[in-house]
């Protein structure tokens, strides 16, 4: 449920205000490459779940814009090829391994291996998320047609996502700012050219990188106080809709069984 969304926030949270100071080695020591090039190959993956499920919701906002007959089918298939693609990597992606000295490299920049490791493992929970998100869309797009009564919930869902993938942009945004904060101006430099400007989903309007861990926790305070103000929304419209989604869950179940 969308309660998996605050859980990931706010383990991600925890996991970012325990890591290390991160402050870098001395500027002839290019092993921080290293760790920026690994942290690279897990975030961009990530980012590339996130375009996929960004695409699904583009997908039922166009069909709300414009309720023809082959928007919704159009629809129907984007989200439910994306449920599909995404259980299968979540079902069969290997889990994160580090390299034999990486965990001592980790240190010697002031990181903690153990939260790293949690930070690359969020893969998955992620997924669950989109996973759970694009399974209401998916009941209430097949409830779609002449005298649909889901109409509204359809609605408050679709725009329900599109305002939670902004505030979780920016916590992603923020999440990765504070890992680095207080690197030298040349480690920044690659951070940002190997990972921030890489990156087409994970994206925010007009981004201010923070040079001070204090600073991006207060942004990530701001984040965290959103995504949880936002849960309480979707609370209060799951006790409204109580029998609809109900039901939901029943197909589901059905679906595992079959």
């Amino acid at each position: 449920m969308k309660k998996r969304v605050l859980h990931m926030a706010i383990v991600l949270s925890a996991g970012l205000l325990l890591a290390g100071c991160g402050s870098g080695g001395k500027k002839a020591d290019e092993d921080y490459k290293k760790i920026v090039d690994d942290f690279a190959a897990v975030t961009l993956v990530q980012d590339q779940d996130n375009g996929d499920y960004a695409k699904a919701l583009e997908s039922v906002g166009i069909y709300l814009k414009d309720s023809t007959p082959e928007n919704l089918k159009e629809a129907q298939t984007v989200v439910r090829e994306t449920i599909e693609k995404m259980e299968e990597v979540s079902g069969s992606g290997p889990a994160y391994e580090m390299e034999p000295g990486f965990s001592e490299l980790l240190s010697k920049y002031g990181f903690d291996p153990e939260e790293y490791q949690i930070n690359a493992d969020m893969r998955k929970g992620y997924l669950a998320g989109y996973i759970d998100s694009l399974g209401y869309l998916e009941y209430y797009l097949q409830n779609e047609g002449e005298g649909s009564v889901t109409r509204n919930s359809l609605e408050f869902t679709y725009q329900y996502d599109m305002e939670e993938q902004e505030d979780m942009k920016g916590f992603y945004y923020c999440g990765i700012n504070y890992w680095f904060a207080e690197w030298g101006e040349e480690e920044t430099a690659y951070v940002k050219q190997q990972v921030l400007d890489k990156m087409e989903s994970f994206t925010v309007k007009d981004p201010v990188w923070e040079n001070s861990r204090d600073a991006v926790e207060r942004k990530l305070t701001v984040y965290l106080d959103n995504i949880e103000k936002h849960m309480d929304k979707w609370l209060d419209f799951i006790g409204e809709n109580q029998k609809d989604l109900y039901e939901m869950e029943k197909q589901q179940r059905k679906k595992v069984a079959e």
